[in-house]
């Protein structure tokens, strides 16, 4: 898997040695490079527009016409046009929610080989998704991919967009990354590096608890858009060091002002509602950042960098297999996937988590 172009609309950056089938260059001379599997993925918000919303247009009408269209409908679903020479795709999917100011990342994965195709939409707010599979797309062409990546001449995005990306890989959708490479977990054999646990460690949980890891995902993605991970600075929350998570990762956050606020002294904090406080700071630029994260029978705390957060949380997706067989546990079956019942802790949401770090620094 690789990423071959990303740009946030600030800088736009190709990396056509790593993924592209050829380089950049042979693929920009010879309009017929093909790029047989891969994924674009588009960034924005819901904002419930009542006349939709023209997400990206792109028309080339050279000696290989080619178009691609990407609109939210009045109806509040996304439609999908394809047209590359004579051959003609298109769906629609509902959108996963009907709420506004939603972050919503879009993925469109196409395997030419397997003639097989998928159009995801991700609430990454709610953590809803909903989608569709596309019958024999075609392969794209590395020049049309590249054209999308620089934003110009026969390409159009919303001003809303805030990221496109492409990887020459069927993407996976759901299940945000967790722990950036670098994390220390503590195991029981003590502090480990995160990339170097293995299925079948055993990791210590926040109760003092050994449980064995049945599955870690390790998920390699741009360091922009909803991806960009967030630095959590020691020595908040017990930090020993710095911690990187992704942006919906959650850590806890304990003390008597939780236990007045909230009636619990252990809460739930996701590390993007913490951007607002001298704890955290969220770290965007080219490059890509590889995260882990670990699944357990249950919903655990673990010690991450001397401070708790949480393991990967996947409630009852075993019970919707197509929907698994899209998400980084693809390669997990289902009946080796547990079923979590409950959350660790409580969840705080955005102003609740804004009202506890208020409290804690006043």
């Amino acid at each position: 898997m690789s990423w071959i172009g990303i740009n946030d609309f600030f800088r736009p950056s190709l990396t056509p040695d790593k993924g592209f089938p050829t380089p950049l260059k042979r693929s920009m001379a010879d309009p017929n490079c093909l790029v047989p599997t891969g994924s674009m993925i588009i960034e924005t918000r819901n904002t419930g527009a009542k006349d939709g919303t023209v997400l990206l247009s792109y028309s080339d009408q050279g000696d290989w016409a080619f178009t691609l269209d990407i609109s939210v409908l009045p109806s509040q679903s996304l439609s999908v046009a394809l047209h590359q020479g004579k051959i003609s795709r298109s769906a629609t999917v509902a959108m996963p929610s009907v709420s506004t100011d939603c972050r919503l990342r879009i993925t469109l994965s196409w395997d030419a080989p397997a003639r097989t195709g998928r159009l995801s939409i991700e609430d990454l707010d709610n953590a809803v998704i909903t989608q569709t599979d596309i019958t024999e797309l075609p392969p794209l062409r590395a020049k049309t991919l590249a054209e999308l990546v620089n934003d110009k001449g026969r390409a159009f995005f919303d001003n809303g967009v805030t990221l496109f990306a492409v990887s020459n890989s069927v993407e996976p959708v759901g299940l945000m990354p967790g722990l950036a490479s670098g994390t220390r977990v503590t195991t029981q054999h003590g502090p480990t590096l995160v990339e170097n646990l293995r299925r079948g460690d055993l990791v210590r949980t926040a109760a003092g608890d050994l449980a064995p890891i049945r599955w870690l995902t390790m998920r390699e993605v741009p360091c922009a858009g909803y991806f960009a991970p967030i630095r959590l600075r020691a020595p908040f929350f017990g930090l020993a060091q710095d911690l990187c998570v992704a942006q919906d990762h959650r850590i806890v956050v304990a003390g008597t002002e939780a236990e007045y606020l909230f009636g619990n002294d252990t809460v739930l904090v996701e590390a993007r509602h913490l951007l607002s406080s001298a704890s955290a700071d969220l770290v965007q630029g080219p490059g890509l950042r590889r995260f882990f994260h670990i699944l357990l029978d249950n919903h655990e705390l673990l010690e991450t960098n001397g401070a708790h957060s949480e393991s990967l949380f996947v409630g009852r997706l075993a019970s919707a297999p197509l929907l698994l067989a899209s998400t980084p546990l693809a390669d997990l079956p289902s009946t080796a996937v547990p079923h979590h019942k409950q959350l660790a802790r409580p969840v705080l949401k955005n102003y609740e988590t804004i009202a506890l770090v208020s409290a804690l620094t006043a």
